[in-house]
């Protein structure tokens, strides 16, 4: 299970360097896919087989390929870090059997977007009585 988040960056070659945690979990399996999904401008990085890979196919996964990972790196494509709009500074989130890959900014923006409208949504539940 991929849990917790931590930021890293894209070297020259495309490469980011994954959290020890991350990378122990992930030799567990053989092989991996980078997948996109139409609902957000992130990458997915899921071992195969994954139990949920059904689940992810429903989530409409537009692409996906093969991930390459070496001595602690992951490779993405220079297609994949346009789709993604990732920048020089990532954030890896664990979602658990798979890891989320963002652009640092984007992914904050995401976070505090998130709780205003969770703080907004309370108030107006107490407004209610709830």
């Amino acid at each position: 299970m991929f849990r917790g988040g931590f930021e890293s960056t894209i070297d020259a070659r495309g490469r980011i360097d994954l959290s020890p945690f991350f990378f122990e979990e992930l030799k567990k399996h053989k092989k991996y896919v980078l997948a996109t999904t139409e609902a957000e401008n992130c990458l997915s990085l899921c071992p195969v087989p994954h139990k949920k890979i059904i689940g992810i196919v429903e989530e409409k996964i537009s692409f996906s390929e093969p991930a390459r990972i070496c001595e602690g790196k992951l490779f993405i494509p220079p297609d994949l870090i346009k789709y993604a709009k990732l920048k020089k500074k990532v954030f890896l989130i664990g979602c658990g059997e798979k890891i989320e890959i963002w652009d640092e900014k984007m992914w904050w923006e995401l976070v505090e977007m998130t709780q205003k409208s969770f703080k907004k949504v309370s108030k107006t539940l107490k407004t209610l009585g709830f």
